[in-house]
């Protein structure tokens, strides 16, 4: 297998677990956010200051490098058409029955594996570029 070929693979695996992963680090970016707040709060009051003021720190970073991978994944998924975005979020975000897919995009079997794979190729170019 060529490298160039490997390279697609890898990639193409990593777009996929990033998409996965997109709801739980939508929901996981909120709550870092509102413990970040809290923890200001608790650090106005002064109560195990030291401690709070570290951990306050080291959840900014998270929440900073989650935001970055959030914003590269919306930006990914905004330069898609409606119905590459539409298969991508149905299949990987918000797991949908493929059935239902099929039917809500009027598609045979055939067609609509043809239409997830060139969705998925589009999404992964979008995220990481030509490799």
């Amino acid at each position: 297998m060529a490298n160039t070929e490997k390279v697609r693979e890898r990639r193409t695996r990593e777009a996929l677990r990033e998409l996965k992963d997109y709801a739980l680090n939508r929901a996981a970016l909120a709550n870092m956010e509102s413990i970040v707040e809290e923890l200001e709060l608790e650090i106005m009051e002064d109560r195990d200051a030291a401690r709070k003021i570290k951990r306050s720190g080291q959840l900014s970073r998270s929440i900073m490098t989650l935001r970055g991978k959030l914003t590269r994944i919306d930006r990914a998924l905004n330069a898609q058409e409606h119905k590459h975005r539409y298969v991508l979020e149905h299949m990987y975000v918000y797991p949908t029955p493929i059935d239902r897919l099929m039917d809500v995009l009027c598609v045979e079997k055939t067609s609509f594996y043809r239409l997830r794979a060139e969705a998925l190729d589009r999404f992964t170019y979008a995220l990481y570029g030509k490799g």
